[in-house]
């Protein structure tokens, strides 16, 4: 039995246990993310006098510890950093980040580190900062010129020019108070396998795509770009012979190639009972029929509800290192975390909006693939669907479509990923159907009912579908 203790800690220190009121929560990663998210409801205080009163506030901190098998684990330290909450909902949202969050939100007051190992440039951009400065990789020593960077971009630049060195990968996360960069390798204790014994590691749902998309296996390094001199050369023959060559030419020196080859990419989508080891950046052995070996965690994704902890996982072979170039700063955690609709993401036609509307007003209908088509559930698809519908550009019909089906659907088109828009369905048609709120916000019925979540990141084999009466 899954037992979940939160205590939420206010800035002068006082202390509330809050566990009673805490319903579902979500706690994810991603390899090109700095902070990991933290999506939680709890009950409202105002809704039934049997609840405690309680007051969680932007900026308190909530400590979640989670006990499996009497065994205390911290699974996150996440700082409240947004509140939602309606007069049809009795739940209170919180979306919170760990403390990697204000890496992100703050500029290096140094902007350029000359002669310094990246761990160096690391634990002086952390302690500049007021934040704790945990374990850091060993980084090579090089200059940084980290002008228009924040902090969290600095330090991944610094460990971006050693990877392209020494070819390893880095992951920054904070754990509690520490802010950590660890190398991509530290192996989690788990193998992921198909057992029937509902334990740790157990394999509930497995998928998996090979691509040469990312292939590169010759290099060549131009010392001088005007007059063409190439100083260094390597390639795979065999990867080669068995691919074709696939080629890249930098300006730079030999040191750099092993951070530039790469090999063919095989990704799976992997759900399982989970483990607080299951984050972004270590590897994990795959055990299954389908598919074998070692792959690095690119996302992961924790659920606790009704005492069960399920972890979603997308695998690779290849670790995804957020990589940061001189003057290149991403956007922040939280702006990709808007609110829903009507706040802050954006308009869209009248008809979308409507849709939409209606679409959150089903939050909390149940899960249910055996009454999908019945008063009061909704399974994936038929929530988009029905959400078609009721925008009027799908008919009324006593059936609904299934995910494998939308691809070939007349009243859809697909649309580029990187011009996704408020309103479109975001579809793995091997697996799920999620609508888009803006703002990198989805609603999807998912068990166990219609929830928010976050969208999956590209290249996740999600595609994305646009109502031609939009």
């Amino acid at each position: 039995m899954i037992k979940v203790k939160v205590k939420a800690i206010a800035s002068n220190g006082t202390t509330i246990d809050i566990d009673d009121v805490v319903g579902e929560f979500k706690i994810k990663g991603a390899s090109k993310e700095c902070a990991r998210t933290l999506d939680m409801k709890i009950i409202r205080d105002d809704v039934d006098e049997e609840y405690p009163t309680y007051d969680v506030n932007l900026g308190d901190t909530l400590d979640i510890t989670v006990i499996e098998d009497d065994k205390p684990t911290q699974a996150m330290k996440a700082v409240v950093w947004e509140k939602q909450k309606s007069i049809t909902d009795i739940a209170l949202d919180l979306t919170g980040y760990d403390k990697s969050i204000y890496l992100n939100k703050n500029e290096t007051e140094t902007q350029v580190f000359n002669g310094m190992t990246a761990d160096a440039v690391a634990k002086k951009i952390i302690s500049s900062l007021g934040l704790k400065v945990g374990k850091l990789a060993p980084g090579l020593k090089d200059t940084y010129n980290c002008r228009g960077m924040n902090a969290y971009d600095a330090i991944m630049h610094a460990y971006t020019k050693t990877s392209r060195k020494n070819g390893k990968k880095y992951k920054l996360v904070a754990d509690g108070d520490q802010i950590n960069v660890f190398e991509a390798s530290e192996k989690v204790n788990v193998v992921l396998e198909e057992i029937t014994e509902p334990k740790v590691g157990k394999l509930l749902d497995l998928s998996y795509k090979e691509s040469l998309e990312d292939l590169v296996n010759e290099v060549k390094v131009i010392e001088d770009e005007e007059k063409d001199k190439k100083e260094e050369k390597k390639s795979s023959e065999k990867s080669k012979k068995r691919y074709g060559a696939i080629q890249k030419i930098i300006k730079g020196k030999k040191e750099d190639i092993p951070g530039i080859m790469a090999g063919a990419k095989k990704e799976l989508d992997v759900e399982c009972i989970g483990s607080w080891e299951m984050v972004t950046g270590k590897s994990i052995k795959v055990k299954s029929d389908v598919i074998s070996g070692e792959f690095y965690i690119i996302d992961d994704e924790h659920t606790i509800n009704d005492g069960t902890h399920i972890c979603r996982l997308t695998l690779a072979t290849e670790f995804e290192m957020d990589e940061k170039e001189e003057g290149q700063s991403e956007k922040k955690d939280s702006d990709q975390a808007d609110a829903p609709a009507g706040k802050g993401a954006g308009k869209g036609s009248a008809n979308i909006e409507k849709g939409l509307a209606w679409a959150q007003k089903q939050l909390g209908t149940p899960y249910s693939q055996p009454n999908r088509m019945r008063p009061g559930y909704f399974d994936c698809s038929s929530f988009a669907y029905e959400y078609g519908r009721q925008m009027g550009v799908l008919p009324n019909a006593s059936w609904a479509w299934v995910t494998q089906t939308i691809p070939g659907n007349p009243n859809v088109v697909e649309v580029p990923y990187s011009q996704m828009k408020r309103g479109d369905l975001i579809c793995n048609p091997s697996r799920h159907v999620e609508i888009y709120l803006g703002g990198g916000q989805i609603i999807h019925s998912t068990p166990p009912s219609v929830r928010y979540g976050q969208v999956p990141r590209a290249g996740s084999g999600y595609r994305v579908f646009r109502f031609k009466g939009a």
